[in-house]
């Protein structure tokens, strides 16, 4: 489930206070001292996260077994990231990036 997020006008406490009583929070982080931690995360990076949204594309969790040739792994590796470029079943070229 996603975890809550600050709204526009928000402040920094009101944030925390809403995030740390959500359900969601409540099932997934039961310890309140860990629930503080990940809701003042989620408002630090409240910035980071809409850069990233402006320069991503359609962002999947596949889980799937990609067999790596001997290039690639070199290439991950050395540079931390490898880009591959596939076809899905549809015919569309997708571009997965896998970082290390």
């Amino acid at each position: 489930m996603p975890l809550p997020t600050p709204k526009k006008e928000e402040k920094r406490d009101e944030f925390i206070s809403r995030c740390i009583e959500n359900d969601v929070m409540n099932d997934e982080f039961p310890n309140l001292t860990q629930r503080v931690a990940v809701c003042v995360s989620q408002w630090d990076n409240k910035d980071k996260k809409k850069k990233q949204k402006k320069e991503s594309y359609n962002e999947i969790d596949y889980d799937h077994t990609y067999n790596f040739t001997k290039e690639q792994m070199n290439e991950l590796h050395k540079n931390g990231v490898l880009y591959v470029t596939q076809k899905d079943e549809d015919g569309n070229e997708m571009v997965i990036k896998f970082t290390y």
